[in-house]
């Protein structure tokens, strides 16, 4: 289920299936298990799947189940050039995610030539900087982010692309 294999054993004592083994371990690491513009947790062996800030479930009747994904809110202002408001598209940054598969690793130098690229390239949704490995830009839908713990070595910090009206910044994220 959800792009995982798993490896059965039949048990004749219990007269039961036991799981010998599964990849990926975790559903969180099976591809899109969340759908797009969403992250995806472990915490207690429990997996929780929630919209980014600026979304919501693509099926606005339901919850967010595995794998429906999320869809803007508002959409960008690059979008909408018949925008009144006049506020500019802006970005949330996010701590301890991994970034998606998908980013596409570029030369730019700095953190700043960074946010300026995805900034002025309306289909950017997100990006990343990292001294030892660059700039990372995401186009399009964001698929497998998953949100880690807070000592996770693999987190990063990625920061996502809004609309300026959806700027309600939770504890532990802030406008850049």
């Amino acid at each position: 289920m959800f792009g995982q294999a798993k490896q059965l054993n039949w048990e004749e004592t219990s007269q039961e299936w036991s799981t010998f083994w599964i990849q990926p371990r975790y559903s969180c690491e099976a591809y899109a298990y969340c759908g797009s513009f969403s992250s995806c947790s472990v915490s207690d062996q429990n997996v929780f799947c929630q919209c980014l800030q600026g979304f919501r479930p693509s099926d606005s009747f339901k919850q967010l189940n595995p794998s429906s994904g999320c869809v803007r809110r508002t959409t960008l202002r690059c979008k909408d050039s018949s925008s009144v408001n006049g506020d500019e598209d802006n970005f949330l940054m996010m701590n301890n995610v991994k970034f998606p598969f998908s980013a596409k690793e570029s030369k730019l130098q700095d953190t700043g030539e960074c946010k300026l690229a995805c900034f002025n390239d309306c289909p950017c949704t997100a990006y990343a900087y990292n001294e030892g490995a660059g700039c990372s830009l995401c186009h399009g839908e964001l698929f497998n982010l998953r949100q880690l713990l807070k000592d996770d070595p693999d987190g990063q910090t990625m920061y996502l692309k809004l609309a300026a009206s959806e700027f309600q910044i939770p504890r532990g994220k802030k406008l850049v």
